[in-house]
């Protein structure tokens, strides 16, 4: 048999000639190749893995952990001796931290009640010695004149004492008034000055004030003086109608005897209850002004 035979493949009406065997000889080793090609892919696939792996490996480190470290008996005894102390020392310092508050707390107890006590005392003070007002006194009175300094008004003065008229000298404004007399009403005043005319004296009747003025007083000084204004205007009103004995259970009535001119105060009133048993009606009216100008130096207090 013919190793190789022609094989003869009809197109249409064209022939091609080819040899069978060539082409089966020609096709075979393609395909091995093929299969080759891929199984020499794959192992170069798996022999590639398998270097990354080994090479994967080989960076891989390993690391032995480090063992723990045992406290020694020692140190152990050391820090729970610390510990303690520092307890203990927290502790203590936080007793005493309340003590010393407890202390503080007690001592500003004690400074608020002494304040508080103080205040009430203060305030006890405040009350007994207030502000009030001294009433306004007015008379009219029997002027023997004003003088610029107070050796000319004594001099004068001379003259009214060389003809039994009692007089004082009341110093205002810087200059000084010489008084006889006073009354209740100008008219009764004129009565009065006659009398000094007579005997040759220069007079003249005008009106004489003393304004309400504030002053400091407990409650019972408040009253005694306030007592005093209303005797005083009755006195001078009608000095019949009252009594030495009213003046001297006024001037008994002083609450404060350690004042100085409440005290000159009382020495009058008891001097104005003598004369009141059948003196002049001078020398009365001498005591009412001394008492009136006293009770205007209150109000410089």
């Amino acid at each position: 048999m013919d190793k190789h035979k022609s094989i003869t493949i009809r197109l249409g009406d064209k022939k091609v000639l080819g040899q069978e065997e060539d082409s089966e000889e020609n096709q075979l080793p393609e395909i091995y190749q093929e299969q080759a090609a891929a199984l020499e892919a794959s192992i170069n696939t798996d022999s590639s893995l398998e270097e990354d792996e080994l090479e994967t490996r080989d960076k891989i480190e390993y690391r032995i952990p480090p063992k723990k470290r045992k406290l020694s008996p020692l140190f152990k005894v050391f820090l729970f001796a610390a510990g303690s102390a520092l307890l203990i020392g927290v502790t203590l310092g936080f007793i005493m931290l309340r003590l010393f508050a407890g202390i503080d707390s007690a001592d500003k107890t004690a400074d608020n009640s002494l304040s508080g006590t103080a205040t009430a005392s203060d305030l006890a003070s405040d009350a007994s010695n207030q502000e009030f007002m001294i009433p306004a006194l007015s008379a009219f009175v029997i002027q023997g004149g004003v003088f610029s300094t107070l050796e000319k008004a004594e001099e004068y003065q001379q003259l009214f004492a060389s003809s039994d008229f009692p007089s004082i000298v009341w110093k205002r404004d810087g200059q000084f008034y010489l008084f006889a007399g006073a009354a209740a009403t100008e008219q009764a005043a004129k009565e009065e000055a006659s009398a000094l005319t007579a005997a040759g004296i220069d007079v003249y009747v005008k009106k004489w004030e003393t304004d309400e003025s504030a002053m400091t007083a407990d409650n019972n000084e408040e009253q005694w003086l306030r007592d005093f204004a209303e005797l005083w205007n009755e006195s001078v009103v009608s000095q019949s109608t009252v009594t030495g004995s009213q003046w001297i259970a006024w001037a008994e009535s002083n609450p404060d005897s350690n004042k100085e001119k409440f005290v000159q105060l009382e020495e009058e009133a008891l001097n104005l209850a003598e004369t009141m048993e059948g003196s002049s009606t001078s020398s009365i009216q001498y005591s009412l002004l001394k008492m009136w100008k006293q009770m205007e130096s209150l109000k410089a207090e």
